[in-house]
């Protein structure tokens, strides 16, 4: 799942920093250090309670991300994204498919919440900007990553620019497309593959908003 609908699905109103770990694993890869983050750290929620909250919700992440993986919803859906790719002859060129379904299925529902449910992403993003930098840095440090330089750049890029508004936009889309298969060591899509992508994406945002119920059911079914 992308950042957005792990808000959307499992955010706890007012609890921020627990909302902030619902992020956390995505948002700690851009730091320096260990791999992942260590979500078996026993913070007391007396003593620590900011920090227990954020280890709280990483835990919550890895949990969904799970459970979506797993879910009929998901295994469907990258299914019917894999005919739309033939039916609409998308170029394959130099891309690996299995992998640009993967990010693209993942975004795109970012997307569909979004453009159903736009309150939801001023009420994400108000959420963020009630955490202190530095209590996600000394959270980071328990787990071998260092929050400060390339990490804090990162964390107040995202709340100043709010890219995640220009989603229902098709270029910003693409453009964020772009930007993980950059970032994977992968080719950019070209005119032709950028051109057939909007109109698969085009197609699945008709079939999409009818099916979510179908995944928070799924979701909270696996409780």
């Amino acid at each position: 799942m992308n950042y957005f609908a792990h808000y959307f699905f499992d955010h706890q109103p007012e609890n921020h920093y627990y909302n902030a770990g619902l992020l956390m694993p995505d948002f700690a890869r851009v730091a320096d250090g260990a791999k992942r983050i260590n979500i078996h750290l026993d913070f007391d929620s007396d003593v620590h309670p900011t920090l227990h909250q954020l280890n709280k919700g990483s835990q919550q992440h890895y949990h969904t991300d799970a459970r979506f993986h797993n879910s009929t919803f998901f295994k469907h859906q990258t299914s019917r994204l894999d005919e739309l790719f033939a039916l609409h002859n998308f170029p394959r060129h130099n891309q690996r498919l299995w992998f640009l379904s993967h990010i693209l299925f993942e975004v795109l529902l970012d997307r569909v919440l979004i453009q159903h449910h736009p309150q939801k992403l001023d009420e994400f993003y108000a959420s963020l900007q009630n955490v202190q930098l530095d209590t996600v840095i000394e959270f980071l440090a328990h787990s071998g990553k260092e929050g400060k330089g390339r990490f804090s750049n990162f964390w107040n890029g995202f709340l100043e620019s709010q890219y995640m508004q220009y989603y229902v936009k098709d270029e910003s889309f693409l453009y964020s497309i772009n930007r993980i298969l950059q970032r994977a060591a992968q080719p950019e899509l070209d005119l032709l593959q950028s051109e057939a992508l909007l109109n698969i994406v085009h197609e699945m945002e008709k079939e999409l908003p009818a099916q979510v119920s179908t995944l928070q059911q799924e979701l909270a079914s696996k409780g």
